[in-house]
């Protein structure tokens, strides 16, 4: 099975309400970062405990994106936690921007950016790669 960042995060807010501050909560809601999680089954233990999973599984994270809100430049991870803690963004509408990247990333390299290991992409091609197109 593949998912984009995008989908799972849509595919996790279906499974509980959302909150702010932590991944997750005991009564099964989660920020967008924990829906994420919690749609490809990835046990959360601690606030930051899914972080490098989903960094391992989205290759979308290992690139740099500018936020869409006033804030320094830091990594997608801690964009995606700012909009759903600090500027309350729901999850879909954090989905919805992801997505737009997504496509924009895969537009310009001609790689499908999901989560499948073992899938033909369209054109062969690494999150490292994918990179070091987008920055030439």
């Amino acid at each position: 099975m593949f998912m984009r960042l995008s989908e799972a995060i849509r595919l996790g807010s279906l499974l509980g309400p959302q909150v702010f501050g932590t991944l997750a909560n005991i009564l099964g809601g989660t920020c967008a970062l924990g829906a994420a999680a919690k749609a490809m089954g990835i046990q959360i233990t601690t606030a930051y405990g899914a972080e490098d999973t989903l960094k391992e599984l989205f290759p979308i994270f290992k690139c740099e994106q500018e936020p869409p809100v006033p804030m320094p430049m830091v990594d997608l991870y801690t964009i995606i936690m700012e909009l759903n803690d600090v500027y309350r963004w729901s999850r879909e509408r954090i989905a919805d921007w992801v997505e737009s990247i997504e496509k924009a990333e895969e537009a310009k390299t001609g790689c499908v950016l999901n989560t499948d290991p073992i899938s033909e992409p369209t054109a062969p091609c690494t999150p490292d790669l994918v990179c070091s197109l987008l920055h030439q």
